[in-house]
């Protein structure tokens, strides 16, 4: 008994320990599969932030610096408001003001756009350029000035009392850039900071170009403050024409079609065409009245012949040796016609002929002949008698 107790002790201990041994190795097991987990979702975590896009300066955007409240605001005001997403080249004059928000930022545009957008400007246009800082060169070409670095100042207030900064008192944002105060002396100020000035608008051409040094203050998370709001209204509201974003350099891009690339002249030249094709197909195929016989040619005679000779001998002044020669040609042939000879007398022939149908056509002929300035008329009378004679006398 005392050996069989203790053994069965033994086994039991044994036994124990085996459990135990099993219930550590799963929670460690468990403890391991936990923490891959938390590590794999912090890992998804840290992913997922990385790949967000970050807010930029986009009335499409509706993060912390979208400009999309600026968008509605202006549209809910009735405040014409667009966004232009061609290249530069092809504003024109439907749009009044175009902004520029960060244009250093993600997609700058280059030379020939600013070139392009200088024309435009210069035609009348207007330009709202919003930036955190300026002086390179493409800042030059719309005679922009360079700003300096400066302490940040969180609030700006206006200069004068305009337009511009009408019920304005305090706008807030970053500002960490300034302009000089001397830097364009035909700027007019709009905001400034104890540093400098943050915002100007200064003439070019019939336009105006507008600077901002703070883009941040007409974005979703600031416009809330009421004079940051009616500071955007009183720049933006008296623009004649819509007020354009410019989203091409935030990535949102248009491309323009062939038709769109046009002229509008060329556009109503196409349409014309297309009227006048339209009306030449309806004419060639539609019967607005009944038909129209063509008049049949006269069938032309000898006369037809005589009448060109006659003109053509009256222009050559032949006119009496033509007459002469019709005269003599009757002549001839009626004395063959009668078997006399060619040098039988006019009166002698006409004793020989019986008919009146030939004795008054020759007489008037022989008449027509004695004419010392025989006119056109007379002449084509003389070519006419001379051609029925002959007809009489059976001579073709």
């Amino acid at each position: 008994m005392t050996g069989f107790g203790r053994a069965t002790r033994t086994s039991t201990c044994r036994f124990r320990s085996l459990c135990i041994k099993r219930r550590v190795g799963t929670e460690s097991i468990v403890g391991g599969l936990a923490l891959l987990a938390f590590l794999a979702l912090t890992y998804a975590r840290i992913a997922t932030v990385q790949t967000q896009p970050s807010s930029t300066f986009s009335s499409y955007d509706t993060g912390r610096n979208g400009y999309r409240a600026l968008y509605e605001l202006l549209r809910a005001e009735r405040i014409l408001a667009d966004r232009f997403e061609r290249p530069v080249g092809l504003l024109d004059h439907s749009v009044g003001t175009l902004i520029l928000s960060s244009p250093s930022a993600a997609a700058p545009i280059d030379r020939n756009d600013l070139v392009a957008l200088k024309q435009w400007v210069r035609s009348g246009g207007r330009v709202v350029v919003l930036d955190t800082e300026y002086g390179g060169p493409g800042d030059a070409v719309l005679g922009l000035p360079s700003t300096q670095r400066a302490p940040g100042s969180n609030t700006a207030q206006p200069i004068f009392a305009i337009p511009e900064t009408y019920r304005v008192r305090t706008v807030r944002g970053a500002f960490d850039g300034s302009f000089p105060f001397a830097a364009a002396p035909k700027a007019i100020p709009l905001l400034a900071t104890s540093r400098g000035i943050v915002a100007l608008e200064f003439p070019l051409g019939r336009g105006q170009v507008v600077a901002i040094t703070d883009p941040t203050i007409f974005s979703n998370s600031s416009l809330a403050q009421s004079d940051n709001a009616r500071f955007a209204y009183n720049l933006l509201a008296g623009t004649n024409g819509a007020v354009a974003f410019d989203e091409r350099i935030h990535g949102y891009v248009r491309d323009t079609s062939f038709w769109e690339a046009l002229p509008q002249q060329v556009h109503w030249g196409i349409y014309l065409l297309g009227v006048a094709i339209g009306l030449g197909l309806i004419g060639a195929n539609l019967r607005f009245a009944p038909a129209i016989s063509l008049a049949r040619p006269d069938e032309r005679d000898s006369s037809a012949y005589i009448s060109s000779m006659a003109t053509l001998l009256a222009r050559g002044r032949a006119t009496r040796q033509a007459l002469s020669d019709c005269a003599e040609a009757a002549l001839r042939v009626a004395r063959r016609r009668f078997g006399l000879s060619e040098r039988t007398g006019f009166t002698v022939l006409l004793a020989r002929i019986g008919r009146d149908a030939l004795r008054d056509p020759l007489i008037e002929l022989e008449r027509l002949r004695n004419v010392s300035q025989p006119t056109e008329r007379e002449l084509l009378r003389a070519g006419r008698l001379s051609a029925q004679l002959r007809k009489e006398l059976g001579v073709r």
